[in-house]
Protein backbone atom coordinates (compact mmCIF):
# COMPACT_ATOMS: atom_id res chain seq x y z
CA UNK A 1 0.00 0.00 0.00
CA UNK A 2 1.33 3.22 -1.05
CA UNK A 3 2.24 6.06 1.96
CA UNK A 4 0.02 8.84 2.17
CA UNK A 5 1.65 11.88 0.18
CA UNK A 6 1.44 15.36 2.35
CA UNK A 7 -0.82 18.04 0.79
CA UNK A 8 1.51 20.56 -1.21
CA UNK A 9 1.90 23.51 1.03
CA UNK A 10 -0.51 25.78 -0.62
CA UNK A 11 -3.17 23.29 -0.34
CA UNK A 12 -2.13 22.45 3.41
CA UNK A 13 -2.74 26.65 3.51
CA UNK A 14 -6.26 26.79 2.62
CA UNK A 15 -7.29 23.34 4.81
CA UNK A 16 -5.69 25.56 7.49
CA UNK A 17 -7.79 28.38 6.59
CA UNK A 18 -10.87 26.37 6.69
CA UNK A 19 -10.40 25.03 10.21
CA UNK A 20 -9.78 28.52 12.27
CA UNK A 21 -12.74 29.56 13.28
CA UNK A 22 -11.77 32.87 13.98
CA UNK A 23 -11.95 33.86 10.00
CA UNK A 24 -15.53 34.64 8.52
CA UNK A 25 -17.76 31.95 7.09
CA UNK A 26 -17.32 33.15 3.74
CA UNK A 27 -13.60 33.21 4.11
CA UNK A 28 -13.53 29.49 5.29
CA UNK A 29 -16.23 27.94 2.61
CA UNK A 30 -13.89 30.14 -0.13
CA UNK A 31 -10.86 27.68 1.04
CA UNK A 32 -12.55 24.66 1.18
CA UNK A 33 -13.79 25.28 -2.26
CA UNK A 34 -11.03 26.80 -3.71
CA UNK A 35 -10.56 24.84 -7.07
CA UNK A 36 -6.61 24.26 -6.62
CA UNK A 37 -7.51 21.82 -3.77
CA UNK A 38 -8.47 18.24 -5.26
CA UNK A 39 -11.08 16.98 -4.96
CA UNK A 40 -10.25 14.16 -3.33
CA UNK A 41 -8.65 15.52 -1.08
CA UNK A 42 -11.97 17.82 -0.12
CA UNK A 43 -12.84 14.09 0.36
CA UNK A 44 -10.56 12.44 2.65
CA UNK A 45 -10.30 16.21 5.12
CA UNK A 46 -13.98 16.36 5.31
CA UNK A 47 -13.72 12.64 6.51
CA UNK A 48 -10.94 13.75 8.89
CA UNK A 49 -12.98 15.87 11.14
CA UNK A 50 -14.84 16.21 13.84
CA UNK A 51 -18.61 15.71 13.28
CA UNK A 52 -19.41 19.59 14.63
CA UNK A 53 -17.01 20.88 12.63
CA UNK A 54 -17.79 18.23 9.29
CA UNK A 55 -21.49 20.15 9.63
CA UNK A 56 -19.70 23.40 8.93
CA UNK A 57 -17.89 22.33 6.09
CA UNK A 58 -21.04 20.26 4.82
CA UNK A 59 -22.86 23.82 5.44
CA UNK A 60 -20.36 25.46 3.12
CA UNK A 61 -19.15 23.19 0.36
CA UNK A 62 -19.93 23.98 -3.20
CA UNK A 63 -18.47 20.29 -4.13
CA UNK A 64 -21.36 18.54 -5.54
CA UNK A 65 -19.46 15.36 -5.45
CA UNK A 66 -18.89 15.41 -2.02
CA UNK A 67 -22.30 16.69 -0.82
CA UNK A 68 -23.83 13.26 -2.91
CA UNK A 69 -21.22 10.99 -0.61
CA UNK A 70 -22.72 12.60 2.60
CA UNK A 71 -26.11 12.50 1.41
CA UNK A 72 -25.29 8.68 1.39
CA UNK A 73 -23.67 8.00 3.84
CA UNK A 74 -23.72 10.81 6.84
CA UNK A 75 -25.39 11.22 10.13
CA UNK A 76 -29.04 12.09 10.33
CA UNK A 77 -27.27 15.66 11.29
CA UNK A 78 -25.31 15.17 8.01
CA UNK A 79 -27.88 14.42 5.83
CA UNK A 80 -30.20 17.10 7.35
CA UNK A 81 -27.19 19.94 6.11
CA UNK A 82 -26.86 18.02 2.73
CA UNK A 83 -30.35 18.45 2.38
CA UNK A 84 -30.26 22.02 2.63
CA UNK A 85 -27.32 22.97 0.56
CA UNK A 86 -28.03 24.41 -2.61
CA UNK A 87 -25.36 22.69 -4.48
CA UNK A 88 -26.71 19.06 -3.49
CA UNK A 89 -26.94 17.22 -6.77
CA UNK A 90 -30.48 16.12 -7.79
CA UNK A 91 -29.90 12.95 -7.51
CA UNK A 92 -28.67 12.82 -3.87
CA UNK A 93 -31.74 15.00 -3.10
CA UNK A 94 -33.93 12.32 -4.10
CA UNK A 95 -32.65 9.79 -2.47
CA UNK A 96 -32.94 11.97 0.59
CA UNK A 97 -36.49 12.63 0.02
CA UNK A 98 -36.92 8.83 0.76
CA UNK A 99 -34.61 9.65 3.73
CA UNK A 100 -36.41 7.63 6.81
CA UNK A 101 -36.04 10.79 9.26
CA UNK A 102 -39.08 13.74 8.95
CA UNK A 103 -35.74 16.16 9.84
CA UNK A 104 -33.58 15.61 6.65
CA UNK A 105 -36.46 15.53 4.27
CA UNK A 106 -38.00 18.68 5.62
CA UNK A 107 -35.12 20.56 4.60
CA UNK A 108 -35.81 19.77 1.18
CA UNK A 109 -38.50 22.29 0.28
CA UNK A 110 -35.81 25.55 0.96
CA UNK A 111 -33.78 24.01 -1.08
CA UNK A 112 -33.28 26.05 -4.59
CA UNK A 113 -32.59 22.90 -6.39
CA UNK A 114 -34.68 20.51 -5.13
CA UNK A 115 -36.21 19.40 -8.60
CA UNK A 116 -40.46 19.39 -8.75
CA UNK A 117 -40.93 15.61 -9.02
CA UNK A 118 -39.27 15.93 -5.28
CA UNK A 119 -41.60 18.27 -4.46
CA UNK A 120 -44.62 16.69 -5.24
CA UNK A 121 -43.39 13.60 -3.69
CA UNK A 122 -42.89 15.68 -0.50
CA UNK A 123 -46.49 16.86 -0.20
CA UNK A 124 -48.38 13.53 -0.43
CA UNK A 125 -45.67 12.49 3.04
CA UNK A 126 -47.48 11.85 5.65
CA UNK A 127 -45.09 13.44 8.15
CA UNK A 128 -46.16 16.65 9.62
CA UNK A 129 -43.18 18.59 9.76
CA UNK A 130 -42.99 17.78 6.29
CA UNK A 131 -46.00 19.45 5.39
CA UNK A 132 -45.50 22.32 8.00
CA UNK A 133 -41.96 22.76 5.65
CA UNK A 134 -43.33 22.74 2.87
CA UNK A 135 -45.92 25.09 3.89
CA UNK A 136 -43.09 27.56 5.48
CA UNK A 137 -41.18 27.42 2.35
CA UNK A 138 -43.72 28.40 0.09
CA UNK A 139 -46.02 30.45 2.17
CA UNK A 140 -43.75 32.93 3.99
CA UNK A 141 -40.89 35.58 3.04
CA UNK A 142 -38.14 33.34 4.51
CA UNK A 143 -39.12 30.95 2.80
CA UNK A 144 -39.32 32.54 -0.27
CA UNK A 145 -35.76 33.59 0.54
CA UNK A 146 -34.40 30.27 1.50
CA UNK A 147 -35.87 28.67 -2.24
CA UNK A 148 -34.19 31.55 -3.65
CA UNK A 149 -31.02 30.57 -2.34
CA UNK A 150 -30.42 33.16 -0.14
CA UNK A 151 -28.94 31.64 3.39
CA UNK A 152 -29.05 33.65 6.56
CA UNK A 153 -25.78 36.14 6.04
CA UNK A 154 -27.53 37.09 2.89
CA UNK A 155 -30.85 37.79 4.61
CA UNK A 156 -29.74 39.83 7.37
CA UNK A 157 -27.33 42.14 5.17
CA UNK A 158 -30.79 42.38 3.08
CA UNK A 159 -32.71 43.00 6.17
CA UNK A 160 -30.08 45.73 7.08
CA UNK A 161 -29.84 47.40 3.67
CA UNK A 162 -26.46 45.90 2.56
CA UNK A 163 -26.86 43.84 -0.37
Amino acid sequence: MAARQAPEPGVRYLLDLFVNTDLEHDVRAGALNDPSIPISIVHCFIRSLAPEVRDVALTLTSRSSVLAEWAAIGTVVERTVVAFNPYTPQAALRRLAADPEASVRMQLPFNPATPPDVLAQLVLDSSPEVQDALAVAFDTDAGHALRRGQRSAERDRESDGHV
